[in-house]
């Protein structure tokens, strides 16, 4: 009889090892499966989260690259531009990218609608008023010293045959202005022609810069 109740007790006692065990395997799977269903959440809301963010930014953004050599040494030929497409508006002096006949490339916003715009000995005049460029002073001073005039004397009625800049054009030049394609050339600048504002230059990495 004792027997038989050690044997009972033991196979009591290994049933409910067992059980204890079956329920702790439960426990785990439930845990595991669990930990995998918030990584799928997390990784679905991630890519999720990145397509929008992506479509966001190209919804505002482009990158274009530099054509020529009309924007140098602040911007060279094949820099890679980032592009504001959204910009609101134009200030002088903001860096754009055109998009058109003979237009394509960065050039700097020089005189805005409703203004006159001359030079005379490389200084800036709007509206009969001198403007700095100070983003040109060294240049203009290297230009000077060898007696040589580096923004020809010209102004917006001579070159367009307007007294004001009309609403909605805008007069670009190039920063390298001996050699840069721009309103002296084609005239002034539609805002349907300008493609975007350039805030930076992305590439190459050595010549980031922000405008």
């Amino acid at each position: 009889m004792k027997k038989k109740k050690k044997q009972n007790q033991k196979k009591k006692s290994h049933k409910r090892v067992v059980h204890s065990k079956g329920k702790k395997r439960k426990k785990r799977k439930k845990k595991n499966s669990r930990v995998t269903l918030v990584i799928k959440e997390l990784a679905i809301s991630l890519i999720v989260g990145t397509l929008i963010g992506a479509m966001i930014f190209f919804y505002v953004y482009s990158f274009q690259r530099m054509t020529g050599n009309g924007m140098a040494p602040v911007i060279e030929k094949n820099d890679m531009l980032l592009v504001n497409k959204r910009f609101k508006e134009l200030n002088r002096f903001d860096v754009v990218f055109l998009e058109g006949s003979n237009k394509d490339g960065a050039v700097r916003v020089i005189g805005l609608p409703g203004e006159s715009v001359r030079y005379k000995e490389d200084y800036l005049y709007v509206n009969e008023q001198p403007v700095d460029e100070k983003f040109l002073i060294k240049t203009i001073n290297t230009y000077n010293k060898d007696g040589k005039t580096f923004t020809e004397g010209e102004s917006s009625d001579q070159l367009l045959q307007v007294d004001k800049i009309p609403k909605g054009y805008y007069f670009v030049l190039g920063d390298n202005r001996p050699h840069a394609t721009d309103s002296r050339y084609y005239g002034l600048v539609s805002k349907d022609d300008i493609k975007g504002k350039v805030p930076m230059t992305l590439l190459p990495i050595k010549r980031i810069d922000h405008y």
